[in-house]
């Protein structure tokens, strides 16, 4: 930016070498960041944990009848919710897992 009478403005007369440069992080900056990740870490957790709790909510909501229905037995909804999310090995057997999605 030029002022009135054509002279560069101070700020303007910085070229990129006069610039500080960027340096690795600091230990505070790291610190920060394993916080930051921390944080993103726990609540992903608790999110995952409330669709997990929701899921079993709906399951247990449903009557006997359905349940059989869908090829299940109250007993298994613990179970049946712990594989959908990855917390123990399938052990039933689907004929198309690609089309197994969760209730919700």
């Amino acid at each position: 930016m030029k002022t009135a009478d054509s002279q560069p403005a101070a700020f303007d007369t910085a070229t990129p070498a006069a610039l500080p440069r960027a340096t690795a992080p600091g230990p505070l900056a790291r610190t920060v960041r394993r916080v930051a990740d921390a944080a993103r870490r726990i609540l992903a957790a608790q999110r995952r944990e409330r669709a997990r709790r929701r899921q079993h909510r709906l399951l247990a909501e449903l009557d006997n009848g359905t349940l059989k229905d869908l090829g299940l037995h109250r007993a298994e909804i613990e179970s049946v919710v712990a594989e959908l999310y990855g917390d123990s090995a399938p052990t039933r057997h689907h004929s198309d897992p690609d089309r197994i999605s969760r209730l919700y």
